[in-house]
């Protein structure tokens, strides 16, 4: 079943992403220059609102784990608040208003984390009373700082590829419910030769906030599944979040020592740094971000399965000092060089 829907995949979805940016050029569905963003001119960003479409109708046809669909299908909500705003550019309080709504139902549906796992010297880590807004304060982070790593091309995607197999990696491919991570990838795969094609081939795409949006809460949730229902430890899971999570610490504590808007949107995040260094170039940037990103999920898996989860867990703490000394002395570079 796998191998037929993968082909499936290949074969449909590249027809479907035509099709839609299409459709979007006509409807003027487009992500607009302005001067915080990159492009200079109009590029569709439908990919993200394709993809969750794509998957509702994979895990429609097929069987594969009651609760991933319904992260998938509830999904749909979450990118379609994206998708309304990249049309209309919803105020960050409403969009985080919205956002809540579709993650309230999963959390008092299944979803609810009543502890973080079990570490050596300490044992259960128990949340208690402050489970659900533990687990509603977690997932907002996790999928607002994901849409912060969206800036250039590629960079998301290959981000949300090295986590997919890493969930499968850990998840073992024995798992029916896992196969959903592999057609996911290839989707992937498919969205990325859309993400990096020229703006004059007239069939570039983005994600949109529909895209960020949706991974955002994919992964999020995800990884509730893998440790509450399938004893993936969190030791293990929560270096997928190291990129997102530094980097959204950063520029909050940034914004907040220069006594900025915490929702203003700013060329401050570690993507605009790197390409800033790589001088504009696309590519490099997706390759720099992407091996760091798959060295340290290395390291972490490596740390939690042989040293010890709670080692792993200062270990995931002390990385972020160590991300800060590096944004900084990438800063000073630029400055320097410039």
């Amino acid at each position: 079943m796998l191998l037929e829907k993968i082909k499936i995949s290949i074969f449909f979805f590249p027809i479907l992403m035509f099709f839609m940016i299409f459709v979007a050029k006509k409807l003027d569905f487009v992500d607009k220059p302005n001067h915080r963003k990159i492009h200079k001119s109009k590029v569709a960003n439908i990919t993200g609102i394709t993809i969750c479409i794509y998957l509702i109708f994979i895990v429609i046809s097929s069987e594969f784990s009651f609760l991933l669909e319904k992260i998938i299908i509830i999904g749909l909500v979450i990118a379609l608040i994206g998708f309304l705003d990249d049309r209309k550019e919803i105020t960050p309080s409403m969009k985080l208003m919205l956002i809540l709504l579709p993650s309230s139902y999963l959390v008092f549906n299944g979803f609810e984390l009543t502890d973080i796992g079990i570490y050596e010297y300490i044992g259960f880590l128990y949340l208690g009373k402050f489970s659900i807004i533990f687990t509603l304060l977690s997932v907002l982070l996790l999928i607002n700082s994901i849409n912060y790593i969206d800036g250039t091309d590629g960079l998301l995607i290959g981000y949300t590829i090295t986590a997919l197999i890493y969930f499968y990696f850990l998840s073992g491919n024995q798992n029916q419910y896992s196969q959903i991570f592999l057609i996911f990838v290839y989707i992937l795969i498919i969205s990325l030769f859309f993400n990096f094609l020229p703006i004059k081939s007239g069939f570039k795409s983005f994600l949109g906030d529909s895209g960020s949006l949706f991974i955002g809460f994919f992964i999020s949730f995800t990884i509730i599944f893998l440790y509450k229902y399938h004893s993936i430890h969190p030791a293990l899971l929560i270096w997928v979040c190291w990129l997102p999570i530094y980097d959204f610490l950063y520029v909050t504590l940034n914004r907040f020592v220069k006594k900025q808007d915490f929702y203003n949107p700013d060329k401050s995040h570690l993507h605009h740094y790197v390409l800033k260094y790589f001088s504009k170039n696309h590519f490099k940037t997706f390759l720099c971000i992407n091996l760091i990103n798959l060295l340290v999920i290395s390291i972490g898996y490596f740390l939690s399965m042989f040293i010890g989860k709670i080692y792993s867990l200062f270990s995931f703490i002390l990385f972020f000092f160590i991300f800060v000394f590096a944004r900084l002395k990438l800063e000073n570079f630029k400055i320097y060089k410039n």
